[in-house]
């Protein structure tokens, strides 16, 4: 059951915005009309609620962004109005303010859209793509990854991805294009929160193209925004390509989404978000490792804890199944060359969210090290082990719930 609790943020008694009521129509709509859907969203809806969260790839999305991407409506002369003109510059004019770049190009769906329409720009035949070296360290060797470059004569170099390296080389890396007559594309999606915090290194003032993606954590609507260090003929390029009549572009209601995401990575809450989630990154990868768990992640960005699994597992499903019990949220790490058997790929972002601090990065690593142990191979988990735990994570979703969530509890209430 979802958990309720005073701390959430009650919803206004009087409405200050002519959206409040098209909104609350809507969803009273949906519940008259298609109650099994509303039953369905309700539902996830509550699991925020009910489910501490440890996915890497993703965090809450604030409620101002959600009630962007639903009061924004999609009309038949949405591409020739003047509020979408205002929309998408101002998603723009705030993703440069953010990242510190001379042009923005806010449309794409997706980073893979994103890459594939700079790509497609620069009219890219070979390309030496980083992300899926061999090696993850071989992209902090200058001269593998120069002599790689000289070996292919790529048109475009790609580098970064979802678990690169920390202290990427973008200098040099521009150099090795350059040499070799290369666009260096750098790919954020995966840190774009770090970088727009400056706690990251960024690419921006180095590489010719940065993809950022917009909901990983920078907590907003699916989809990225393009960069380039300053308006140049490749910019222009960019946009004459990424227009909204191009395949890969997103909805106007995304990039309402992507505008006020973008509004609140300015602010200096935002950047306190992040810094508790490379805390309890830190924090949790500590206390595993003490606990015994083969922990991997140092390399990476301090976003992401690698949990090596025991043997007797033949793949991370079960313990994903047995944590799912206790309301803990995770997903296996894909196969590769930072872990080679079964792992699981933990982020701390929903936990930062929750204003977790140490203490309580401490006490989710005594839960997982306690269902981890007592989890069988086909998902169950000891039953004692279960409860007590399944309690706990119930304690620590009542005293840190998410800012700005009312709960569905509250809404049944009011009914």
């Amino acid at each position: 059951m979802p958990i309720h609790t005073t701390a959430h943020i009650a919803r206004p008694a009087t409405a200050s915005s002519p959206l409040s009521g098209f909104l609350t129509a809507s969803a009273e709509l949906l519940a008259q009309e298609d109650p099994q859907l509303h039953g369905a969203v309700c539902a996830e809806h509550a699991g925020q609620e009910s489910t501490l969260s440890l996915m890497a790839d993703t965090g809450a999305v604030d409620p101002s962004v959600l009630a962007c991407m639903a009061g924004v409506a999609r009309s038949a002369d949405e591409l020739a109005g003047a509020a979408r003109a205002a929309i998408e510059h101002l998603a723009a004019d705030r993703a440069r303010e953010v990242f510190h770049a001379g042009y923005a190009n806010v449309l794409p769906a997706s980073p893979g859209a994103a890459l594939a329409g700079v790509l497609a720009t620069v009219r890219a035949e070979e390309v030496l793509d980083l992300r899926v070296a061999p090696d993850p360290a071989v992209q902090l060797r200058d001269d593998e990854v120069a002599e790689l470059a000289r070996q292919s004569r790529p048109s475009a170099i790609v580098c970064g991805g979802r678990d690169a390296p920390a202290g990427i080389d973008h200098a040099r890396l521009r150099a090795v294009a350059d040499e070799v007559g290369a666009v260096l594309v750098a790919d954020v999606t995966a840190i774009a929160g770090l970088v727009a915090t400056g706690l990251a290194d960024s690419p921006v003032p180095h590489a010719h193209v940065t993809v950022a993606g917009t909901h990983h954590q920078l907590f907003g609507p699916h989809g990225a925004v393009v960069l380039t260090p300053g308006h140049d003929a490749l910019a222009e390029a960019i946009a004459g390509t990424l227009t909204w009549s191009w395949p890969g572009a997103g909805s106007l209601p995304s990039i309402a989404g992507k505008a006020r995401a973008l509004h609140l990575a300015r602010a200096e809450p935002f950047r306190e978000t992040l810094l508790r989630t490379r805390r309890c990154a830190a924090q949790l990868a500590a206390e595993l490792s003490v606990m015994g768990h083969p922990v991997r992640g140092e390399e990476l960005a301090n976003h992401v804890v690698l949990v090596a699994l025991p043997e007797r597992y033949p793949d991370a499903d079960p313990v994903v199944r047995g944590l799912r019990t206790v309301n803990l949220t995770t997903a296996p790490a894909p196969p590769g060359p930072v872990t080679t058997g079964p792992a699981l790929r933990l982020g701390t972002a929903t936990l930062a969210q929750r204003h977790f601090g140490v203490s309580e990065a401490r006490q989710v690593a005594e839960l997982l090290d306690s269902v981890l142990g007592a989890t069988r191979r086909d998902g169950s988990v000891d039953e004692f082990v279960r409860l007590s735990a399944y309690d706990s994570v119930r304690r620590l979703l009542s005293q840190f719930p998410l800012p700005c969530y009312v709960p569905v509890t509250q809404w049944e209430d009011d009914r």
